[in-house]
């Protein structure tokens, strides 16, 4: 007898398998001494025969149900419900069953254990054990050096192993492709909770490069947390590089100046009031900062100038110039610049006079160079020039084996008062950064190579939102984002989206995704149809769901439950569901985690 079948059959019997049952799921008749317990989410396993070899059903016990038929005689009704009670009838009459959903199936063979399917039903009759952690850690005891915990099988303290392996090369333990996560639940549901472990678990990889997008500063708070910062560097041998605006310049790119000049209401305050002139005069700004002025002229420039010298006080005075600058013509003298954003003599007239206004007082003039530095200082600044810029930064992401794990912190919260930033600026970067990543990954895949890495982007909903939107920046990114989420894949490049809904998501992106972790909150109206079709239909696992505990309703504790589809873990080959409760983070996590690496 193996070690793991002695294990099973000193395991605790619940039940055994009942009619009707199916290669899907097993009715399950609940044996008395068990009919007290909680079963509901726990899991259980089912040694049996198949093709001659001993295999191991696991399953989660999705529902337990009572039937007692003598009291549903009508006469025996009422006088239950004038006593109460009637014996022999009630109570020692009950029988409860149960539904298991089969999730895996391990085979014993003369090389240990091999992943197997369930093409046969078991008889009636057969012992279904409840499941305990020396038979959990025997099931994936091949796969030992790989697991990482982030939860708990749900409804009990049986640790759920998860399985996150890196996205290089099959020869080197990899997967050969990138997987595409998401992670979904209400605000407090324990999604961002989450969301750390498992980059926390793909920290093991040290091949592997980590990016995080994080635009409300919720993964920035990492940092903070010392006892994670040496679990990070001790334990895994790795370091975290976070970053924000104030250690950050935008790239250097003149359409993102453009449009942030734009958005700077920079041209709106000189009198340029309408948008398409705004535009034409975002373009002929960058055309002076574009334009070889060869040797020194009045302001000092010579040559290009570049978006990261732009903050300078002496750029700002050379373009005032050259946007005031006049040329005789019909015997009055043209400010041709202007001339090309109004052609209307009148309205070019007015903004002339209010620019000369403004050059013979200078403190307007300084004013309107403070809120030129603001936008100009986002692409370079005192000590903060090309080689601080996000495209070293992103290169990481190109250099197959680096393993450099980068946050990067976009909050409001976290931007210093010399730069312009905002909402809509934000989306812009973002956009900017995440197309970059794409664009690094395509390269390197055409070069031969593949890449090994995750992007991790939190409040994924209001970037790439599925509702119609005439907001530009927003059709942007999602185009960006729903390109990326069906061609990067092959290029090992995975994403992780971290959401508060599923309806509220662009569904070329929930389509593409392989893993799904679904927590409290999404069990009515729209989002539960969301969740039902990922589901196909399941009903036992959508009942299951729907008892998620809200975590707020705890006077305890929070307990944060999680209904989880695709490859997760070694527990469950297909799409049947796995539901858990996650780990305490980071304590709880780190006691755990730290011993099994």
């Amino acid at each position: 007898m193996s070690e793991l079948s002695n294990l099973v059959d000193k395991a605790e019997d619940i039940g055994v398998v009942g009619s009707p049952s199916s290669t899907s799921h097993l009715k399950l008749d609940i044996l008395g001494r068990a009919a007290d317990k909680r079963l509901v989410g726990s899991m259980a396993v089912l040694k049996y025969t198949q093709d001659g070899h001993a295999n191991y059903a696991l399953g989660q016990i999705t529902e337990v149900s009572l039937y007692n038929p003598f009291v549903m005689d009508p006469t025996m009704r009422s006088i239950i419900r004038q006593r109460g009670s009637v014996e022999p009838i009630t109570e020692r009459q009950d029988t409860h069953s149960a539904d298991m959903l089969i999730s895996a199936v391990f085979q014993e063979s003369g090389d240990g254990l091999d992943p197997s399917s369930f093409s046969t039903v078991p008889s009636t009759g057969s012992r279904i054990k409840t499941i305990n952690q020396d038979i959990v850690d025997k099931l994936v005891s091949p796969y030992s050096k790989e697991i990482s915990y982030i939860g708990k099988i749900f409804g009990t303290d049986v640790l759920m192993p998860s399985l996150f392996r890196n996205f290089g090369n099959e020869a080197e333990g990899g997967l050969g492709e990138a997987m595409h996560i998401g992670v979904f639940g209400k605000s407090g549901s324990g999604k961002s909770f989450l969301g750390k472990m498992i980059l926390a678990s793909y920290m093991r990889h040290k091949q592997m490069t980590l990016l995080v997008v994080d635009p409300q500063g919720e993964f920035s708070k990492m940092k903070n947390d010392k006892n994670l910062m040496d679990y990070v560097e001790k334990t895994l041998g790795r370091k975290i590089e976070f970053y924000d605006l104030s250690k950050l310049v935008l790239l250097p790119e003149i359409e993102l100046f453009k449009q942030i000049l734009v958005k700077s209401k920079f041209l709106k305050d000189l009198g340029i009031k309408n948008m398409d002139n705004q535009e034409d005069g975002a373009d002929e700004i960058a055309k002076i900062l574009s334009h070889d002025w060869g040797h020194s002229i009045a302001s000092g420039i010579t040559g290009r100038i570049n978006l990261w010298d732009a903050y300078q006080r002496p750029v700002f005075d050379h373009v005032w110039e050259r946007l005031t600058h006049t040329r005789p013509r019909n015997g009055e003298q043209i400010p041709i610049v202007i001339e090309r954003i109004y052609s209307t003599p009148s309205y070019r007239d007015k903004v002339f006079s209010d620019m000369q206004d403004i050059t013979r007082n200078p403190e307007r003039l300084e004013a309107f160079y403070q809120k030129w530095r603001k936008v100009t200082s986002l692409f370079g600044r005192e000590g903060m020039g090309p080689s601080n810029n996000l495209a070293l930064i992103l290169k990481a992401i190109g250099k197959r084996g680096d393993g450099r794990i980068i946050i990067i912190n976009l909050s409001e919260a976290e931007v210093p008062d010399y730069l312009f930033w905002n909402e809509e600026i934000k989306k812009v970067a973002i956009n900017q950064i995440l197309q970059r990543i794409a664009e690094v990954a395509k390269d390197q895949y055409n070069e031969g190579g593949s890449l090994n890495s995750l992007v991790v982007l939190d409040e994924a909903h209001e970037f790439a939102p599925r509702e119609r939107t005439d907001e530009e920046e927003i059709i942007e990114l999602r185009d960006t984002l729903t390109t990326a989420v069906r061609e990067t894949r092959k290029y090992n490049l995975g994403w992780m989206f971290i959401s508060q809904t599923l309806s509220s998501l662009d569904r070329r992106i929930i389509e593409q995704l392989r893993m799904y972790f679904i927590g409290y909150g999404l069990a009515y109206g729209i989002e539960l149809s969301g969740v039902r079709e990922l589901l196909a239909g399941n009903d036992s696992a959508i009942r299951l769901y729907q008892q998620f505990q809200d975590p707020k309703s705890s006077y305890t504790k929070p307990k944060y439950s999680f209904m989880c589809i695709g490859p997760s873990s070694p527990m469950s080959f297909s799409q049947i569901p796995l539901f858990l409760n996650s780990l305490n983070y980071p304590k709880e996590f780190l006691n755990i985690n730290d011993k099994t690496n």
